[in-house]
């Protein structure tokens, strides 16, 4: 799995689930945690093995120094910027490459 990271601080977790059909909900397992206390802007590289029928990464942008400590996890989310403006404080995710 390639992850390109744009000034992200924060948490990443890697989850695979060996059910067939899996909702929102599902029983996921963490086959990783990344962890980033300070912004960083860099490829990372992450190899794992298993059966897994469906994976995902969920990320988790450190928003500490925030007013309240919101957590804000996504573009659309009240508070976060539109899409294509700065994403401030914390970064983000610019994608994501899985390869089975």
């Amino acid at each position: 799995m390639s992850l390109y990271l744009n000034n992200f601080k924060g948490i990443i977790k890697i989850q695979g689930s060996q059910e067939n059909s899996v909702d929102t909900f599902g029983n996921f397992s963490t086959i990783d945690t990344l962890t980033y206390n300070t912004n960083t802007t860099r490829l990372i590289y992450r190899n794992f093995v298993g059966v897994w029928s469906f994976v995902r990464a969920i990320f988790i942008p450190d928003n500490s120094g925030q007013y309240n400590n919101q957590n804000f996890l996504s573009p659309s989310m009240p508070g976060n910027p539109t899409p294509g403006m700065a994403f401030y404080p914390n970064g983000k995710v610019d994608k994501i490459i899985y390869r089975y």
